[in-house]
């Protein structure tokens, strides 16, 4: 678009320079995609890349994209008069500060962001009243990365069965990041979504989710949401813009909170209730505080 408004491109011309710029764009992430997955093969998943990869695909989108801006049509147009506007000093220097100012807003984010890290030993928050199970007794397993420390228990409420899990994350280094990537917390070979909704519990929204396990009529409710420092999702990705406000607030500790029950009718009724009725029960205090 920028380019378009340097050449003086007219709206016949700058559709078609936009469009061209998108195809671009998705060609580049594309190569950028199958290049690592190459590297990841050939590598055995040992390269740096497997794990950070967000300047090599700035590098890519570079290569493809510098040369098409370089060799962009120039559509010459007669030059406008210019109008003289006298203008105070005042302006004139504001003119420079602001735009300086906004420039400055990148490193600056940037360097409160990549501090060192405030990293100390994982807490226990479950509720001592609750039976310590092993994960494996989990109706469904959540597949999130390994490197954290997990709490799994079960209780009996509404004369249901009622499985919780915690997964809670540090960051150590100033590269980690503090919401790691997840694709899917759940095994989509395996499991299907029938029901998904957000729903209000006593501090703060959490979804509501009712799995089917394929070729089976088994089925399952899950309540989850994600902590990220104090601030609360429902999903991956508002947790992952939460992290810009949590790590400004020097917040290091990111949760997920998982609680499942087996339904016991089709529409799971029961077991929902007793998820939402006991969200909040299961733990030693209160996950607002």
């Amino acid at each position: 678009y920028i380019i378009g408004l340097l050449n003086n491109y007219s709206e016949r011309k700058l559709i078609p320079a936009l469009l061209f710029a998108a195809v671009l764009g998705l060609l580049a992430n594309w190569i950028r995609i199958f290049i690592l997955v190459l590297i990841g093969y050939e590598s055995k998943m040992q390269s740096s890349l497997m794990a950070n990869h967000e300047y090599f695909g700035w590098f890519v989108f570079g290569v493809m994209c510098l040369p098409a801006i370089y060799w962009a049509p120039v559509a010459t147009a007669a030059p406008l008069t210019p109008q003289p506007i006298s203008q105070p000093q005042q302006f004139k220097l504001l003119g420079i500060i602001i735009p300086l100012c906004l420039l400055a807003i990148g490193p600056a984010l940037n360097f409160f962001i990549s501090s060192t890290p405030n990293s100390g030993e994982f807490k226990k928050v479950l509720s001592n009243q609750i039976e310590v199970i092993s994960e494996k007794r989990m109706p469904m397993d959540i597949t999130v990365p390994g490197h954290s420390f997990r709490e799994t228990g079960l209780f009996e409420a509404q004369n249901a069965q009622v499985f919780v899990q915690v997964h809670q994350y540090q960051r150590t280094t100033s590269a980690d990041k503090l919401v790691p990537y997840i694709a899917k917390p759940y095994n989509s070979e395996e499991w299907m979504i029938t029901e998904s909704k957000n729903i209000n519990l006593a501090t703060h929204k959490a979804k509501l989710i009712t799995f089917k396990r394929k070729a089976s009529d088994y089925r399952i409710t899950q309540l989850q949401w994600f902590e990220v420092g104090s601030y609360k999702a429902t999903s991956i990705t508002s947790a992952k813009l939460l992290q810009i406000p949590a790590l400004l607030s020097d917040a290091n500790n990111f949760k997920i909170v998982t609680l499942q029950s087996p339904c016991d009718n089709a529409n799971c009724t029961h077991a929902s209730a007793a998820l939402i009725d006991n969200a909040t029960e299961v733990f030693a205090s209160s996950p607002a505080q």
